[in-house]
């Protein structure tokens, strides 16, 4: 695997488990896309920056653990999980995790794309029960 790739993935990864959205934006490129595992797109760095942010302000103690990990020059894909603790409307918390595949792009040093497999309908069940 491309060493340079592989190090930018494990260094975006490790910002998102410190939860470090200035390392993150660092790490993206401009026009970086996140794909959802429904394929639904945010584009933009700005945009995705501003969707981690709430994604951390309703999520503590979230998580990526990595499997394994394979690629080439500008392509990573791995596997892992997810986890984290969610707040029902009583602020209890309550522990998640699922299982996930993505696909990261890599151009110039930066993350152009990063796409995410895997139905996560367990966790927006959770997310609803909690709601409800």
């Amino acid at each position: 695997m491309d060493a340079s790739s592989k190090k930018i993935v494990k260094d975006f990864l490790r910002a998102v488990n410190d939860n470090n959205i200035q390392a993150m934006e660092s790490l993206l490129a401009e026009k970086h896309a996140f794909i959802d595992s429904n394929e639904n797109e945010i584009a933009g760095r700005a945009k995705v920056i501003k969707m981690w942010k709430r994604h951390f302000e309703n999520v503590d103690a979230y998580s990526v653990a990595v499997d394994k990990m394979f690629g080439k020059e500008g392509c990573v894909v791995f596997t892992g999980e997810v986890s984290g603790f969610i707040r029902d409307k009583n602020s209890a918390e309550k522990f998640w995790r699922l299982p996930l595949s993505w696909k990261v792009k890599i151009e110039n040093g930066k993350i152009t794309q990063w796409q995410v497999f895997e139905d996560a309908q367990a966790f927006w069940s959770l997310l609803n029960e909690l709601e409800n």
